[in-house]
């Protein structure tokens, strides 16, 4: 996670590292801290499915759906097996 930090603090605007950074708190059982990462991801690059897809992951299990719905219909519009993949995960 450190090498995380430490990237982005020279290079805010990489992507990757804000959407390794998310998983990393991710298996760290920090939910906030990795939708907090997961949206920087999405800020710097709309077009990161595999961020879109976290986020909605991590806000339906946080209770938040109306936060996750927008990364969702942009899924469906942008990524069908990405869309598919969450149909099939529980509410």
């Amino acid at each position: 996670m450190e090498a995380f930090r430490a990237l982005l603090a020279i290079a805010p605007d990489d992507d990757q590292a804000w959407l390794n950074l998310g998983y990393c708190h991710e298996r760290l059982d920090r939910p906030e801290e990795a939708v907090g990462a997961w949206r920087r991801a999405v800020a710097v690059n709309p077009d990161l499915v595999e961020a879109r897809y976290s986020l909605v992951v991590a806000l339906r299990s946080l209770g938040r759906p109306a936060e996750a719905a927008p990364h969702y219909r942009w899924l469906k519009r942008g990524d069908a097996q990405a869309a598919a993949e969450l149909d099939s995960l529980p509410p």
